[in-house]
């Protein structure tokens, strides 16, 4: 999975190489994906920020409702972790706990 500045977060099929989804950012609210990682095969765990810096961080939780690849992602838990912008995080390797970096 990958994240970038144009408000996108991209599961990639590891074997073809080939975009397999695209998760859009809920540019509503004014957040963008600053950073994702797979906690699990049908578990994705991504970091949202602010645009423009101002607001909270966010947290969210993302599960497939079939093996990653190809299945239908959706959002489980959103949790607000930062009154400022969050730079980056850290999944323990049994998806547990989250360390997470911020500029405040």
């Amino acid at each position: 999975a990958s994240a970038s500045k144009d408000q996108g977060c991209r599961i990639w099929d590891i074997k073809t190489g080939k975009l397999a989804q695209l998760l859009p950012a809920d540019t509503a609210s004014g957040l963008t994906y600053r950073r994702c990682k797979f906690s699990s095969s049908t578990e994705l765990i991504t970091l949202q920020i602010p645009n423009g810096g101002r607001g909270s961080s966010n947290i969210v939780v993302w599960k497939a409702n079939k093996d990653g690849i190809g299945g239908v992602w959706s959002v489980s838990q959103v949790v607000a972790v930062s009154k400022g912008m969050a730079t980056s995080f850290y999944l323990t390797k049994d998806g547990k706990y989250v360390g997470l970096a911020a500029a405040d």
